[in-house]
């Protein structure tokens, strides 16, 4: 093994120890899809800590609609209270936009009905945990989301400016309750048995989807943002692996927390539009605002990689999404003020700078 191998399995040990909180002796799943190596230094990881590690590997060789009923089986089964879920993606393909639904699946009908606390990381790869996000100090960071989310507490509206562009405010809804990726301990706060959270995680946000019958079919459907206003983003966007030129953001706008417009000077951020204009005419449903975050991880970087990137500190990000369908945008440097039920504001981010204390 070498150097660089022993400081990634370090990380990873101390993401499971402080952000998974598992106790000795714990059945730990890995599933495994294209990361190997990756998987094994996992597994070293966990055995460090005396966990029960097990390796579930996806072999196809393309995208999966959904994933095996044997290892929705196994995660039903209670056996493994912590998991985490490492996806890497072929460079070059799209495989990781088209197997969204089967992550999606995973999650809300395996992952959330069952006491597990899971790690999850479509798009994750050594260089993240060396040399990004996973060089952050957990311990450390906990307490900031910790800090964050007391004040936020009570919130009723967030407002969001930015230099480039950006001006909304959001109304979140009372049956929505602000959440953290830096500590995943079951039961999630609405109560669900499971829970789970990005990796490397770095971020507070608010996000819930909800089942709704459409033409006799019962699917996963957003919990809408009350959003009025713009969002330009000058990062990076969700499925697209390229970064945002800043002459040509992307520039989405919302009513009453549905999306009315979106533009994109570059071609290659089209298809998300395309996307959702397909769901639109499949469900009869519109697009709408779905989550609304904002990144505390010192360590992330600005990456095309939206697993990474949302979780910047000095960043905001916001996911409009359908069935099936969720894509982030990124918001660089934003001022977010937050008024309370009692009309006081705060601003807790001033140009890309949280204000915690």
């Amino acid at each position: 093994m070498t150097s660089d191998d022993l400081k990634v399995q370090h990380k990873i040990q101390e993401a499971i120890r402080y952000v998974l909180q598992p106790s000795s002796g714990d059945n730990f799943l890995i599933i495994n899809r294209n990361s190997d190596h990756l998987s094994a230094l996992t597994e070293n990881a966990a055995k460090t800590l005396k966990l029960n590690a097990e390796t579930f590997s996806l072999n196809k060789q393309g995208p999966y609609d959904r994933f095996p009923s044997e290892l929705k089986e196994n995660i039903l089964s209670r056996k493994y209270p912590r998991a985490i879920g490492l996806f890497t993606y072929p460079e070059g393909t799209d495989w990781g936009q088209k197997e969204t639904p089967a992550r999606v699946d995973l999650l809300y009908e395996a992952i959330k009905k069952t006491p597990m606390g899971y790690l999850h990381a479509p798009g994750i790869n050594s260089d993240m945990i060396l040399n990004g996000p996973g060089r952050v100090n957990f311990k450390e960071m906990i307490t900031d989301a910790e800090k964050m989310l007391e004040t936020l507490k009570g919130v009723k509206t967030v407002q969001i400016k930015a230099p480039a562009g950006t001006d909304i405010e959001i109304e979140i809804p009372s049956e929505l309750i602000w959440e953290t990726d830096c500590i995943v301990v079951p039961p999630d706060p609405y109560g669900d048995p499971g829970i789970f959270g990005n990796f490397v995680p770095g971020e507070v946000c608010i996000e819930r989807r909800r089942k709704v019958s459409v033409a006799g079919r019962e699917v996963k459907y957003p919990i809408k943002l009350i959003a009025n206003g713009t969002i330009v983003c000058d990062v990076c966007a969700d499925n697209i692996n390229k970064l945002v030129d800043p002459a040509k953001p992307i520039t989405i706008s919302f009513k009453d927390g549905v999306l009315t417009d979106y533009r994109s000077p570059d071609e290659a951020f089209q298809v998300l539009h395309e996307e959702w204009k397909q769901r639109e005419a499949e469900y009869g449903l519109p697009t709408v605002m779905e989550e609304l975050g904002i990144g505390i991880n010192d360590k992330a970087r600005r990456t095309p990689e939206m697993l990474e990137a949302e979780k910047m500190d000095g960043t905001a990000h916001a996911a409009a999404a359908h069935v099936n369908s969720h894509a982030d945008f990124l918001v660089d440097r934003p001022t977010v003020t937050v008024i309370y039920e009692d009309k006081s504001k705060k601003t807790i981010m001033k140009d890309g700078v949280l204000k915690l204390n």
